[in-house]
């Protein structure tokens, strides 16, 4: 079969990796590392100029939405469901945590940087506020 038909392109076994860019879109996929267990999570992340879209493939993801503010307020938590689309819209903060078998589907903008994606701090505020609407205890030691 030729390329000229169809691509067909393998997962890396951890962390995030863009697999195709065509003309303004990216498709990506997310899968578990240790920087997604909760207890790493201490940044919040944005994108200026676009939505970004997740499918939950297989595993446990928890995405975590937190406003559209110059910082991260309010932090909900929302357990992902396989088959059922989550739009990020531009400009809202937002995080994930997963489990070993955590793998998620990503649709965004072919351009999405690290220039147009800002990252925010965690505070020790935050971060309890992060592990309650997660329904996780909070460590004595952060």
């Amino acid at each position: 079969m030729s390329k000229k038909e169809i691509e067909i392109i393998d997962f890396q076994p951890e962390g995030y990796e863009p697999l195709l860019d065509y003309q303004t879109w990216r498709v990506a996929v997310l899968k578990y590392c240790e920087d997604l267990e909760i207890e790493n999570v201490n940044t919040m992340q944005k994108h200026l100029e676009t939505d970004e879209v997740f499918v939950l493939l297989q595993g446990n993801v928890t995405l975590f939405v937190a406003g559209d503010g110059e910082r991260p307020e309010h932090i909900q938590a929302i357990r992902m469901q396989p088959h059922k689309i989550y739009n990020i819209k531009k400009g809202v903060w937002h995080e994930h945590i997963m489990d070993e078998a955590g793998e998620v589907l990503i649709v965004e903008n072919q351009n999405t940087c690290d220039e147009n994606s800002p990252l925010y701090d965690l505070d020790e505020a935050l971060i309890k506020e992060l592990y309650a609407s997660a329904g996780r205890e909070v460590p004595a030691q952060l």
